[in-house]
């Protein structure tokens, strides 16, 4: 699964949150203060484990509308130079221009 996608099924999650009873129309920004969102990643590594890890500096929007679903949108902002797999030498070599 690509980091995009992985977000993307994030912001998804959070698209159906907010269709519970009492959503009001309007523009949200992403709570990064809290533990309210968070941008994560995985991936199998080599077929034999997986890698997990996330970004810790970004910031977004969204606006979403629950009569009108579709004129929804997402706007994200992820610093790449937050990765963070918790192992900092393999966080070094994503980080390098061997992968840019």
């Amino acid at each position: 699964m690509s980091i995009f996608r992985s977000g993307l099924l994030i912001v998804i999650a959070v698209m159906g949150l907010l269709q519970a009873p009492g959503s009001h129309a309007g523009e949200y920004l992403v709570d990064t203060s809290g533990a309210h969102a968070c941008v994560n990643f995985k991936f199998d590594h080599l077929g034999i484990g997986r890698i997990t890890g996330g970004f810790r500096k970004f910031s977004g929007s969204f606006f979403y509308d629950p009569e009108n679903v579709e004129i929804s949108w997402v706007e994200v902002e992820i610093e790449m130079a937050s990765l963070d797999s918790n192992q900092a030498t393999r966080d070094r070599n994503i980080r390098s221009s061997f992968f840019a």
